[in-house]
């Protein structure tokens, strides 16, 4: 699907696929330059130890679909049984390690079966012409069911050989060539497999009309598709994932059947990137078009600190740092043009005057004469405030106020276009608007964190601190006159050569201001201390509400009883009796509620979920040296706001009950973005769809965090219902439209609807559909934010494809 969806073509690759035919060797097709990337199982790993120059890239499947298939009437019960019998198999499947030392395992040797050449014939295994098959566990075990046979199967897994399969690898040659594209191809192949496993339907009609050379039926391919994605994603590897110390241990195998040496080596087997591109790698042809190429004229903005400005005469900031290395690393001159206004320089672009301008936005205008890298700089775009001011969590907080920019600069069009309730004041350059933001003229300050750092530090300012990072960015790139292609390619290899230690020291050297995010490190350990007390108490509640039913029942017993006895007053004894169980109960759960313990834990274990998930990619980043500045902030940064989310649930529930709560002005297109970012972690995690529709942002004067509280709930109950069912292609609707006087917020899946049976009572409190799983708080707690907080109107029904909750919210309350 990479080739279909365009991925290859996005990143500049003009990809053709060539089907393996019978005999042909794949890894020979790859080290002779027949073909630049090629796809093996396992045995790529003795490929490699016999001193093969192959690299391999990424492990498709985590488990191999490889397995022994017989006849299930077959007297064979046991592996030991297949002793002196025949397997049909292809030439390379007699070597499979993971079938031969699962034989080995239960004592039988090579030589104690007999290996037949596969004719990939299902009548072959039901005449009894072989006693075994191997077979893929994602392909045979369908076709024979469509011929009406029964087949059992020996899984090497199941006997401790779990071996990788469909490895992606190319050739050391390919890669020392061109890196770049190597990477490039790595990536979108992998995209392309997320796509085809996401979108299985979609995948399988595509596989109909162009690649079904085995004229496999459509339920064979839905069937291999959905096998196969069982293989690809595992709970316990992130997709795609080569472990060394597993690799290692298939290797061992190999080595104990005799299939590779016992001094082999796997040096250079396993790929990395970052190793890579620290050195260039060059082809001949782009040395000798440097060679030709000795003086590069570049465009620069010579007014622009800290990016880039001339200072007595002097070209110097971050990207003059970035170029030094690369002039260096290419052995050219760059010829700086120190003279040029800004707008100059991009003129002198189109009339190719100038062949590189140093430091640029990617704009569709500019794409009309200037080729770009891969951003090289990537800033947020910050809030900055006096110290008084608490933490920001988004710029929908400034509406309302004053707030501070530069002229002309992209947060000045990013506020006017986007957030037009901040009163936005503009000023001329950078220092105007930080002397207006310290002497309070302004409530803050929106620009990129580079130069609000650099003007901070040098203008001296001390009361002032970073209070929020918006979810906008600044990318800047190399530009490059649109006839050199070849040497677009060459500043991207530079680029990626430049170490991670060389651009930290950029960084250092000129945006060093102190960095606070108005974040009180407290919380975190509130939030965590807070959470166990909530789990506690929670089997203290649950033993409490047990206790209560327990009561309730045993007093309905002596009640029926009662009226058994009592015939002439049984309507008046019931009827006071319901009037006091309501009020009883009521009580009962206001309390709960009021201590809203399930509720506070049912709202935080998706964060919480989430934040584990972080937790274990940056020790996966650690272990396979990705830990970069850059990924750690990320990181960092989605800690941050999950626990902020998590303390906000806390100040929600605690205000829960307030009659004189505040209401927020908001956009709820904000809380749908704040939601997602929350669950995109356990939605890609089960290949979960989300697909957003804002038919039209609407603003509302209410509570969003409430809002959320209801989003996160919904979504999560869709969630459990699409894996629970086992749905192939799981997805999930949003989409929200204005009717009238109402915002309307429909959200849908597609995991088969809600039991007629239920729909009534899925409102009710402590109704769940979960048995030991559920508290039936979530839902209760929605109905009453929408209906009784937000004076709105929530409702469930089913669609052709699943449940459907629409939540009406009145414009106006």
């Amino acid at each position: 699907m990479a080739k279909e969806k365009g991925y290859y073509q996005d990143v500049g690759l003009d990809v053709s696929i060539k089907e393996y035919k019978q005999g042909m060797n794949v890894v020979d097709e790859v080290v002779k330059q027949r073909s630049t990337f090629g796809i093996s199982n396992s045995t790529l790993i003795t490929d490699k130890a016999s001193g093969k120059d192959i690299v391999a890239l990424n492990a498709i499947y985590q488990n191999s679909p490889l397995v022994l298939i017989k006849m299930k009437d077959s007297p064979l019960i046991r592996v030991e049984d297949v002793k002196n019998k025949k397997i049909m198999a292809s030439s390379s499947e007699t070597n499979n390690a993971s079938i031969l030392t699962m034989l080995l395992s239960q004592g039988i040797k090579r030589e104690d079966v007999q290996f037949i050449e596969h004719s990939f014939n299902l009548q072959d295994l039901i005449s009894g012409k072989t006693d075994l098959m191997t077979a893929y566990i994602s392909n045979q075990p369908y076709s024979f069911k469509e011929l009406g046979f029964e087949i059992d199967m020996f899984n090497p897994k199941n006997y401790g050989f779990d071996f990788y399969a469909d490895f992606i690898f190319t050739s050391k040659e390919t890669i020392s060539d061109d890196p770049v594209v190597v990477e490039n191809f790595r990536r979108a192949t992998l995209k392309g497999f997320e796509y085809a496993f996401s979108n299985i339907l979609e995948t399988v009609s595509v596989i109909e009309k162009k690649y079904n050379t085995q004229n496999k039926s459509r339920g064979a391919l839905i069937y291999e598709a959905n096998t196969l994605k069982k293989l690809a994603f595992t709970p316990t590897s992130y997709f795609g994932e080569i472990d060394k110390q597993r690799v290692y241990k298939i290797a061992s195998s190999y080595q104990v059947l005799g299939f590779i040496d016992d001094e082999y080596s796997l040096d250079g087997f396993f790929y990395d990137y970052a190793d890579i591109v620290k050195e260039l790698h060059l082809t001949k042809q782009e040395r000798q078009w440097l060679k030709k190429h000795p003086v590069i004229r570049v465009g620069v903005d010579a007014g622009w600190p800290p990016f880039e400005f001339v200072e007595r005469g002097e070209y110097k900031g971050i990207a003059a740092e970035y170029m030094k290395i690369i002039e260096k690393k290419l052995g050219v001159n760059f010829e700086i043009q120190k003279n040029l206004s800004w707008n100059e320089t991009l003129e002198a672009a189109k009339t190719k005057e100038i062949d590189l301008i140093s430091c640029v936005t990617k704009t569709p205008q500019r794409s009309g004469y200037l080729q770009f890298t891969q951003p090289y700089l990537d800033f947020p775009m910050v809030i900055v405030t006096n110290d008084s001011v608490a933490y920001i969590r988004s710029l929908e907080e400034l509406s309302f106020k004053k707030v501070a920019v530069v002229d002309g600069y992209f947060s000045d069009e990013m506020l006017s276009s986007k957030y037009k309730n901040i009163a936005v004041k503009r000023y001329a350059n950078f220092k105007e608007a930080l002397d207006a933001l310290a002497k309070k003229e302004v409530y803050a300050l929106v620009g990129n964190i580079a130069a609000v750092t650099y003007h901070s530090k040098k203008s001296g300012y001390t009361n002032l601190k970073i209070s929020g990072i918006t979810h906008e960015s600044y990318q800047l790139a190399v530009g490059i006159r649109d006839d050199w292609e070849i040497f677009v390619r060459i500043m991207q290899k530079a680029l990626d050569s430049i170490t991670n230690q060389e651009r930290e020291a950029i960084y250092n050297k000129w945006i060093n201001l102190k960095y606070e995010m108005g974040f009180d490190y407290s919380l975190f350990w509130k939030v965590g201390v807070g959470a166990t007390f909530v789990f506690l108490l929670i089997f203290y509640w649950n033993r409490r509400l047990a206790k209560e039913i327990r009561k309730r029942e045993e007093a309905e017993a002596k009640l029926q009883e009662f009226n058994r006895d009592l015939q002439a007053k049984i309507a008046q004894s019931l009827e006071e009796l319901e009037r006091r169980n309501k009020i009883i109960l009521k009580q009962s759960q206001q309390a709960t509620m009021g201590s809203l313990i399930g509720v506070i834990a049912h709202q935080l274990k998706q964060p919480m979920y989430s934040m584990n998930l972080l937790v274990e990619a940056i020790e996966e980043m650690y272990d396979y040296n990705e830990l970069t500045k850059e990924n750690l902030d990320k990181v960092l940064h989605d800690l941050f706001n999950r626990i902020m989310f998590m303390n906000e649930t806390l100040d929600e529930f605690r205000d829960f009950f307030k009659p004189d709560k505040k209401r927020k002005v908001f956009k709820i297109s904000s809380a749908i973005t704040r939601v997602e970012e929350l669950l995109r972690a356990g939605f890609v995690n089960h290949s979960i769809t989300l697909a957003v529709d804002i038919v039209e942002d609407i603003e509302l004067s209410s509570y969003p965090g409430e809002l959320q509280q209801v989003l996160m709930n919904i979504f999560m109950n869709a969630k459990d219902a699409l894996v629970e069912n086992h749905i192939d292609t799981p997805k999930v609707w949003l989409r929200l439209e204005k009717e009238g006087d109402y915002a309307v917020i429909t959200i849908e899946d597609n995991a088969g609807g809600i039991a007629e049976e239920v729909q009534d009572k899925i409102f009710l409190d402590y109704f769940t559909t979960k048995e030991d799983k559920g508290t039936g708080i979530g839902l209760y707690l929605c109905k009453v934010i929408i209906e009784e907080n937000m004076k709105g109107e929530i409702t469930c029904s089913n669609s052709s494809r699943g449940a459907i909750f629409t939540m009406k919210l009145p414009l106006h309350h």
